[in-house]
């Protein structure tokens, strides 16, 4: 008698466990279902870019996948754009969620909702040619030329380190948009025209030593304020999609699961720094 009713108890757990499984589907598929576009790039491997059949692929999609699923009231479209016109697209309502790395600025935050949970967190490096053993930290770059990206963090970060040193000791900065070939980049290294760029993906320095002679290093860290945290993005007054987004991200976090996906696009866990 005790086993039977174990047994129909056990049976009516998993009964009840597969009718809400098929409710969120159901619920995923009525009418009732909003649909979010999400807006994000397409050749910025590892993080956003089409694999060998086309499709979208990358760190951005593998995240915002895995939200969704916790999301039975959204369904998530991706749109994919030159990375200047993202936030463009975004305040035309022509997406609902900006998803490129993007980092908090306060010149951002005046125009743009950011979500309060990131979902990567890696510090800038300096990356110089293996010989170089001149430049280790961020007071080493003064009066030498760097190389940055438009618009990112070290950029910003750089411009505001340069207001505080007289003239003869400034960084001259050489900011080329995030779509430059890395090959020219390395290039610049090598011939001397560059005496460092930056990554926060450590992956990078690894990959191009591979394609490119195994010529690089990691010096040290630029700043503890360029660290990258990244969040997604969205539109001033949309704080229920970003409330929704943040707390699919933090249960992502918790479980374990934002971890294996940064292990598996990424190559190693960039979730490190938010715990």
């Amino acid at each position: 008698m005790k086993k039977n009713l174990l047994k129909f108890l056990w049976l009516l757990l998993l009964s009840l466990a597969v009718v809400n499984v098929h409710a969120a589907k159901k619920e995923k598929n009525s009418g009732n279902v909003k649909t979010v576009i999400v807006g994000t790039g397409k050749i910025f491997a590892p993080f956003c870019y089409l694999d060998e059949n086309g499709k979208l692929a990358g760190y951005e999609k593998d995240v915002l996948d895995a939200v969704d699923e916790l999301l039975p009231q959204y369904k998530f479209k991706y749109e994919t754009f030159d990375f200047a016109n993202i936030l463009i697209a975004l305040q035309a309502k022509k997406v609902d969620i900006g998803a490129h790395q993007y980092g908090k600025t306060p010149q951002r935050e005046e125009t743009y909702l950011f979500g309060k949970q990131p979902y990567r967190a890696a510090a800038n490096k300096i990356v110089v040619l293996k010989e170089r053993n001149d430049i280790s930290k961020l007071e080493d770059l003064q009066g030498k030329t760097v190389n940055t990206n438009t618009g990112n963090l070290v950029t910003e970060f750089l411009e505001r380190y340069n207001k505080t040193l007289p003239e003869s000791q400034k960084i001259k900065l050489i900011v080329t948009p995030s779509t430059v070939p890395v090959e020219e980049k390395i290039s610049k290294i090598k011939n001397g025209t560059y005496d460092a760029v930056f990554t926060h993906n450590p992956a990078d320095i690894e990959k191009w030593n591979k394609e490119y002679g195994n010529l690089l290093k990691a010096a040290g860290d630029l700043s503890k304020e360029t660290t990258v945290y990244t969040y997604h993005v969205f539109r001033k007054g949309d704080v229920e999609l970003r409330d929704a987004v943040d707390n699919a991200l933090q249960k992502l976090l918790e479980d374990g699961t934002l971890s294996k996906i940064s292990l598996k696009a990424l190559g190693y866990d960039s979730t490190l720094n938010l715990k």
